[in-house]
């Protein structure tokens, strides 16, 4: 059983600049090689149902990974995040001290207010955020 952690910050709206960022769907579609329809079934339901193991060059499946954003949504809503997204969710880059991990961030329809879900805490997101959560759990 996999152990999760993350940090969830609630932030103001963003409003620009999503499409420097990966979304979810573009990112299963390439790393896992999923067409669009089954990325868009997959994303439109709970996602905790869908499960299928896949190898891939930087030593995550298939499984791992939406089990991962499945987590980050729950922490989301742990945080006050409302269950939808006005903007597709997406990756962002986390640098680490060795190595290079991945963090979600959504933003909801109701007043906008954009979520940031981390692996690890964030100084600059705890200076920016109107509140913060640490979430922590099993998969």
């Amino acid at each position: 059983m996999q152990t999760y952690k993350y940090y969830v910050y609630s932030i103001n709206p963003i409003d620009f600049g999503w499409g420097f960022f990966v979304k979810i769907k573009d990112y299963i579609e390439k790393k896992f090689k999923y067409d669009a329809k089954i990325v868009n079934e997959v994303l439109h339901k709970d996602l905790i149902e869908f499960s299928a193991t896949l190898a891939c060059a930087d030593n995550i499946s298939f499984n791992e990974f939406m089990n991962s954003f499945n987590f980050a949504m729950y922490a989301a809503r742990r945080a006050g995040w409302d269950g939808d997204f006005s903007e597709e969710p997406v990756l962002i880059p986390v640098v680490d001290d060795t190595e290079c991990n991945y963090g979600f961030m959504f933003k909801q329809n109701n007043n906008g207010s954009t979520f940031v879900i981390l692996p690890h805490r964030c100084s600059r997101m705890e200076k920016i955020s109107y509140a913060s959560k640490l979430v922590d759990g099993y998969k």
